[in-house]
């Protein structure tokens, strides 16, 4: 990351680092749910929504973690990122601006995926791909958007 002067650079590396380890909070949280279900035969419908408010707000943590991280190597970064007193407000910012976008990325393709496997499990797996992918593009609006304010 110290290398990268360009948004499409730092864009990346903090899509691959996110990436990552939001992949492994996903099996954690898949495996919960599935043993939640089985051992301790939990209602489905709020283990999945206890799960889920979880996997957000480590969302939320892992995202700021890594973006203070890349701020801290890179001057170009720490200026673009926002300073607000409390550093929850940060973290909450960063998180919702890069949902909102990618929402509106991923909308469009998750309606032609939709269409086109009719809802199997297949279209299933491909939406998961399809939401880390636009984690990118995402990532870069947002750090575009944010850079032309200065």
């Amino acid at each position: 990351m110290d290398k990268c002067e360009d948004i499409a650079c730092m864009a990346f590396n903090l899509w691959a680092a996110i990436c990552f380890e939001m992949l492994i909070v996903l099996v954690i949280s898949i495996i919960l749910f599935i043993s939640g279900t089985i051992i301790f035969s939990a209602n489905k419908n709020t283990l999945f929504v206890g799960i889920f408010l979880i996997f957000m707000i480590i969302s939320i943590f892992v995202i700021y973690m890594k973006f203070k991280k890349a701020s801290a190597k890179n001057e170009n970064l720490n200026k673009i990122l926002p300073s607000h007193k409390y550093l929850i407000q940060d973290a909450v910012l960063i998180y919702f601006s890069l949902t909102i976008r990618a929402i509106i990325i991923l909308l469009p393709l998750l309606g032609i995926l939709a269409f086109f496997s009719k809802g199997d499990i297949i279209g299933r797996i491909y939406a998961v791909v399809l939401e880390f992918m636009v984690g990118y593009p995402s990532i870069y609006w947002y750090l575009k958007s944010r850079s032309k304010r200065l």
